[in-house]
């Protein structure tokens, strides 16, 4: 049974503020923010894995030496594999929730990627992982904590490069990084970190631009559009350092 209610308050406004961080989200990662905050992804199924099979096998092995009527023993092995899910799912929600409050916290405007997860979890080699991860639910609990703190939430383009593009010069490399590639190396300027925190730099780079007053170029008001198609009509654009400041203290973006 599912109740909704209305409780009368209101969520407070966001009109994005300073305070700008992006967020990379990943497996290995579950969030790497533009402020050098990591928090790696605990996969509590992962862990459990070994407990639940070994239920699975006890109420196989039943099942053939029993046959298929019900029994107590039964019964009481299909409560503890429900229970050893339950804690893998309750695990995975307190750590969402902790971190996508302490992100909350600590930001005025959050910019975050529009991902389709439902094309990612088509890997089969990294379906499992990505279920493990929930990265949707994160970005849900992520979405919601915002709201409820007024924090301005930012979506970038589905398909902007955010792990491809040199958040110092804005360069790009001659092939594709592979996933192995945990290092983001900038064979334009010599920019070397890590390939996360070089996506988060790129995400909170989106910012500035995004958050002007609406104007063309003879001060007129433009119709406002949705988010997600104005961060896409501004990342898709191979121009990213020439239109946003280096977020690197005393360089300059390449023109």
């Amino acid at each position: 049974a599912v109740i909704v209610y209305d409780d009368g308050r209101k969520l407070p406004d966001a009109p994005g503020g300073p305070r700008v961080i992006g967020v990379d989200v990943g497996i290995k990662t579950l969030a790497f923010t533009s402020e050098g905050d990591a928090y790696p992804n605990p996969k509590p199924l992962h862990r459990a894995e070994r407990k639940v099979a070994r239920l699975d096998k006890a109420i196989s092995r039943s099942v053939k030496q029993h046959g298929k009527k019900a029994s107590n023993r039964r019964k009481k092995l299909y409560d503890k594999r429900r229970r050893a899910h339950e804690r893998v799912a309750n695990l995975r929600k307190t750590f969402h929730r902790a971190v996508a409050s302490a992100i909350a916290k600590s930001c005025d405007t959050l910019v975050v990627e529009d991902l389709k997860l439902s094309g990612l979890v088509r890997n089969r080699r990294l379906s499992k992982a990505l279920h493990d991860a929930g990265i949707g639910g994160f970005l849900a609990e992520l979405a919601w904590q915002c709201a409820k703190r007024g924090v301005r939430i930012i979506k970038a383009g589905r398909f902007f490069p955010s792990t491809q593009i040199c958040a110092r010069c804005g360069g790009r490399p001659d092939a594709k990084l592979d996933l192995s590639v945990r290092v983001y190396r900038c064979r334009h300027c010599g920019w070397v970190c890590d390939r996360d925190l070089n996506a988060a730099l790129n995400l909170k780079q989106l910012a500035p631009g995004y958050l002007d007053e609406y104007k063309n170029g003879r001060g007129y008001g433009v119709r406002r559009r949705r988010q997600a198609d104005a961060v896409v009509s501004e990342a898709s654009t191979e121009t990213h350092s020439a239109r946003q400041p280096a977020l690197i203290p005393g360089l300059v973006p390449a023109r």
